[in-house]
């Protein structure tokens, strides 16, 4: 597959064919302000289309064992592809290239775990003994296909978060329809055509950029039986609303802890946290954003920050070496430029920013202070390159103080004490907690998913697998 992926075509594609549409959809990369490409506005008729030939693919279910085949064929495609679909991303989202080619990377690996993830669907004996009818039956049980699924995938993640909602689809022999963001369409739409070029059935993929409320439309229609979402709150939580009898999995937003002990190794934590803060510009829902320090080390961990923080490379995201980019459009940098004003506005103190040339999207990374633990720039998700800094002298009132946040995906601790991080694993109400790296540490095989306003269910492929089918049970009189 080549260059013509980001061509201005002016389609959807419907049933994993290009469809040309009366109205477009225009692209323009962050950084320089050039058209990238176009994509087309999808009709009901588009949405109508999609869904028929997504029931008609139900119709014709294929071999488990293919379909592990073509996610391996898919996987392979990708690896070819690498460059290709990193140089999209880093003009579509502004996404520094080095974090642009680990997103391709984890996209392959997550169509390799689906590839090995056959078992989930395999025939289970189950065990009748412990019933006196139970000599006379025999019982199995497997999992079969929900049906068709509807995916909502972010800009900021639009190849890999794709590829969670695709490749378990795929093994779970679900038809697809995916919802493309309006910021970056191009790179899923290449994804989706990808996966039908190596092989998935066309009529279970459809991708479609579509407004909000055909989505809603879409979504109420009674042959999508779920829906798999990634993006804001109070979108994903309306949608589940007005749902409430199909099968969801939303994953949201976090404002993620890192909490560095008294006995943290101070130059790693200081280190990790930075990337994992400032990197892609923070516009990753699990980057770190509130770092919580033993008082006895916090000078010193204040002291690194600063340091990181002023000479974390920002800028163009072309450059190998750029850390923080910029931000996805000028919205997303009023927002985040708000959120830092208000803060200062309440007593918060700016400790240390980056320099940066004058972009009107590139905000420079930015270490700061809050007046308190319950201001907003604390309390909200930011979704920039903004750490604050706090300092916290108990581990357990911490928990009990992080435990009462709405937003609660992924913590993380550093601490060379075995037990304290067994019991921060243990008490933190979170969906993930990782030790002695950032929070935005993420394995594609693990359940990924938060508590709170943070999301609904879980993904990881596997698990996304489980949530995509239904167990059904089999017993025969012998």
């Amino acid at each position: 597959m080549d260059g013509g992926l980001t061509e201005a075509v002016s389609a959807v594609l419907i049933a994993g064919e290009l469809r040309e549409c009366a109205d477009s959809h225009d692209v323009f990369d962050p950084w320089t302000g050039d058209r990238v490409g176009s994509v087309g506005v999808a009709t009901w008729e588009h949405c109508d289309e999609a869904c028929a030939a997504a029931q008609e693919s139900l119709l014709h279910p294929i071999p488990i064992a293919e379909r592990a085949a073509i996610a391996r064929r898919v996987a392979d495609a990708i690896r070819e592809q690498k460059e290709s679909l990193t140089d999209l991303l880093v003009r579509e989202i502004g996404k520094p290239v080095a974090f642009a080619r680990g997103e391709v990377e984890r996209c392959e690996r997550t169509f390799r775990l689906a590839s090995e993830a056959g078992d989930t669907m395999d025939v289970h004996d189950s065990d009748l003994s412990y019933d006196p009818r139970g000599q006379n039956f025999k019982g199995t049980w497997q999992r079969f296909p929900l049906g068709v699924v509807l995916g909502f995938v972010p800009y900021n993640w639009p190849i890999n978060l794709a590829a969670h909602k695709i490749a378990p689809a795929i093994l779970a022999g679900c038809p697809v329809i995916m919802k493309l963001s309006p910021l970056a369409p191009l790179s899923t739409l290449a994804l989706c055509r990808i996966v039908v070029e190596f092989g998935a059935p066309k009529e279970s993929i459809s991708a479609l950029h579509l407004s909000n409320e055909l989505a809603q439309r879409l979504l109420l229609d009674s042959r999508v039986r779920m829906l798999s979402f990634t993006g804001s709150p109070a979108v994903g939580w309306m949608l589940k609303e007005i749902v409430p009898k199909k099968r969801v999995i939303l994953e949201l937003g976090g404002n993620a802890p890192a909490i560095v002990h008294e006995d943290a190794d101070v130059e790693w934590a200081a280190k990790q946290i930075a990337v994992s803060g400032y990197g892609y510009a923070g516009q990753v829902c699990i980057s770190a954003q509130n770092v919580f320090v033993h008082e006895s080390v916090y000078e010193r961990v204040r002291e690194r920050l600063r340091e990181e923080t002023e000479q974390c490379p920002t800028g163009d995201p072309k450059d190998g070496g750029v850390v923080c980019g910029p931000l996805i459009d000028d919205k997303a940098t009023a927002k985040v430029r708000g959120a830092i004003d208000a803060a200062v506005s309440t007593g918060g103190e700016i400790i240390a920013q980056a320099k940066v040339e004058g972009h009107a999207r590139l905000i420079p990374p930015t270490l700061i202070e809050p007046g308190s633990s319950d201001d907003d720039i604390v309390r909200e998700e930011v979704f920039g390159p903004v750490l604050t800094l706090q300092r916290y002298s108990d581990i357990g009132s911490l928990a009990n103080w992080l435990n009462g946040g709405k937003y609660r995906l992924q913590a993380s601790i550093f601490t060379q004490s075995p037990a304290v991080a067994q019991g921060a694993f243990e008490s933190l109400d979170y969906g993930g907690v990782i030790l002695n790296d950032a929070p935005t540490i993420r394995f594609d095989s693990m359940p990924y998913g938060g508590e709170g306003e943070s999301g609904f269910g879980r993904e990881g492929v596997k698990f996304a697998i489980e949530e995509m089918t239904a167990p059904r049970s089999y017993v025969r009189r012998i």
